[in-house]
């Protein structure tokens, strides 16, 4: 007769064993003997993923980049201003500042990133039309306007949108679209800076840099030349009001120097950006990668066929399970 210790070691040896039965249904051997059984299905299924990505990365209508290369111009030329309104600005209480290069240099960039700015050039350019009403035709290679969502002939916007949302595109639905399109960044050692435009027709994304870079500069000098008008009237306003002789020689000589430079500011297109490297067109695509894209989808559809074999064959394997039992 047993005695319940052995009962125990019998019960536990049986458990081990099953245990070492169920793993050896799933060790290295039978997992690619069943691999190599289904290897038919297993190039479909690839195969299958495969067509996908090439369908996908076909789809995509090519995206070019195009890149200029701007630098801060130098406000050396502002210099008698700067040095004149810091040693006498707030002994007289003029209120306004000399041109500082760094500053000018950071607003610009915030203003060239900015709605009101993005907005204004999207009207003046007429940009809503090739942003939204376009799609791409994968049957002749172009990109079209949409005839659902442009009328051409009548210059009516058809879109179908919900509410809030018009027909005709918002600025906030421009602002975020072509501030996804376009990047600017600034180099902190060389103080260099990079604007570029990623659209699908090359020459408009040069068209576009361009007129980025001459609009900021313009946009930027037409601030400055208001501010330097109100300045100059303050000067002379205050130049009347006063008859201590070394106060007006101050006067003098600030109402010359911002003269100076508004003169400067007349005649210099590039006001706060000058061009280092141009724009040109784009002669390859930026994107979509169609090689990288099709390598993806074979790597993707290869794992998920093997997934589904293994799949497949535990649903069998606990389907004969339960098949023994009853």
């Amino acid at each position: 007769m047993k005695k319940g210790s052995d009962f125990e070691s019998e019960g536990i040896n049986n458990y081990i064993a099953s245990l070492e039965k169920e793993d050896a249904k799933f060790d290295l051997v039978n997992i690619t003997l069943t691999l190599w059984n289904s290897k038919f299905l297993i190039a479909a299924i690839t195969a299958l993923v495969i067509g996908a990505s090439v369908l996908y990365a076909l789809s995509k209508p090519n995206i070019f980049q195009s890149e200029a290369l701007l630098a801060p111009v130098d406000s050396a030329s502002n210099g008698a201003l700067s040095s004149l309104v810091n040693r006498f600005g707030s002994f007289a209480g003029f209120p306004f500042r000399g041109r500082s290069s760094d500053r000018e240099t950071t607003n610009a960039l915030a203003t060239l990133k900015s709605r009101a700015f993005i907005a204004n050039f999207i009207k003046k350019y007429n940009l809503n039309v090739p942003l939204f009403a376009r799609k791409w035709d994968p049957v002749s290679k172009e990109m079209m306007v949409d005839p659902e969502v442009y009328d051409e002939k009548n210059k009516n916007w058809l879109r179908k949108v919900e509410h809030p949302f018009t027909p005709e595109p918002s600025e906030w639905e421009g602002y975020e679209l072509f501030t996804k399109m376009m990047n600017v960044s600034e180099n902190p050692d060389s103080g260099l800076i990079s604007l570029s435009i990623r659209w699908n027709n090359p020459e408009e994304a040069k068209q576009w840099v361009d007129w980025l870079v001459l609009e900021i500069n313009e946009y930027v000098k037409q601030k400055e030349l208001e501010e330097a008008k109100r300045s100059l009237s303050f000067l002379q306003r205050q130049l009347a009001k006063t008859s201590l002789v070394e106060m007006q020689e101050v006067l003098y000589q600030l109402i010359e120097a911002q003269t100076k430079n508004q003169m400067i500011a007349e005649i210099r297109d590039e006001y706060v950006f000058k061009t280092i490297d141009p724009a040109v067109v784009p002669k390859e695509r930026h994107s979509p990668k169609r090689r990288n894209i099709v390598l993806a989808g074979a790597i993707i559809g290869f794992f998920i066929a093997i997934g589904t074999v293994l799949l497949i064959q535990a649903f069998r394997e606990r389907i004969k399970s339960l098949e023994s039992k009853t």
